[in-house]
């Protein structure tokens, strides 16, 4: 089986359609939804983000995303035509990916995997890799549970005085290293893109950061509340207060996107409206 490997940067409407339809396939064959985020590849930015299509007698038989937020760290997304698996599509597709990471200086690549993929799962073991985290993608379908709040806590956009904060917040609350997270912030500041404070009392105690997409459509992620002011109730109305005001501005799909090491660590999302969409499995390895 000849392959034809492609590095893309810009995309056809026949080649996003090629792309959903595999994407489709993926996913009923093992009952999984892949993250490609085919909806966004009308607009895809440029700057730290790849893709590459793989093809066979000019049929689209593989597709593999891979970007940095930071700089260090890449994360890679691929699917294969469950019929063309075991035939060196993935690898074909990665051997292109490594050289152009390695050429620009990623030191560490994380493999994103359904959590529910059992060829994902025999992937990752071949390739050596080690389990780093699961991530959990969530949707807003109610109102949240009743809460006693604090009338001295609420939400205030953040200006370029407060990215300081932002690094100091976000590099404890996730344990990262302050210069990736302060390179991950200054990649990702775009006009779609607004970081907020949660400020108690006037001092900043938390923040979270949402994506707005359309009219009706936002993102919320990064949310994170510093280390030593957990455990006061924060978070549950950092989050129904960020609700609340994407739903004043017309929002009504709203999603949200957290990092936890077990289920447990779900139940403040639960209890403030969200279901859980999908979950992935995230596996390092150095590059």
């Amino acid at each position: 089986m000849t392959l034809q490997v492609h590095m893309k940067s810009s995309f056809l409407p026949e080649e996003i359609s090629a792309i959903a339809e595999l994407e489709r396939v993926c996913n009923a064959a093992e009952q999984i939804e892949i993250k490609a985020g085919v909806e966004s590849l009308p607009q895809r930015p440029t700057e730290g983000i790849w893709d590459i299509l793989c093809y066979s007698e000019e049929k689209l038989i593989g597709y593999l995303c891979f970007y940095t937020f930071d700089g260090f760290v890449a994360e890679v997304i691929s699917m294969v035509h469950p019929k063309h698996r075991r035939r060196g599509v993935f690898r074909a597709m990665l051997n292109t990916a490594l050289a152009e990471l390695r050429r620009c200086g990623i030191q560490q690549v994380l493999y994103v995997v359904p959590a529910p993929s059992q060829s994902g799962l025999g992937l990752m073991k071949h390739l050596g890799t080690e389990f780093h985290e699961a991530e959990y993608s969530m949707h807003w379908a109610r109102e949240p549970q009743a809460f006693a709040r604090n009338p001295h806590l609420h939400l205030s956009a953040a200006g370029p005085e407060d990215f300081e904060f932002l690094v100091r917040c976000a590099s404890q609350a996730f344990e990262d290293p302050e210069e990736i997270t302060r390179n991950m912030l200054h990649r990702t500041n775009t006009p779609d893109r607004t970081s907020y404070l949660a400020l108690h009392e006037g001092t900043p105690v938390g923040m979270l950061r949402v994506q707005r997409i359309g009219t009706d459509h936002a993102a919320v992620f990064c949310f994170a509340v510093l280390p030593e002011q957990q455990g006061h109730g924060y978070g549950r109305q950092i989050l129904t207060q960020c609700v609340e005001l994407l739903r004043q501005e017309g929002r009504t799909q709203i999603e949200l996107e957290v990092v936890t090491e077990n289920e447990r660590g779900l139940h403040l999302y639960t209890t403030s409206g969200f279901d859980i969409l999908s979950a992935y499995r995230y596996y390092k390895k150095p590059l």
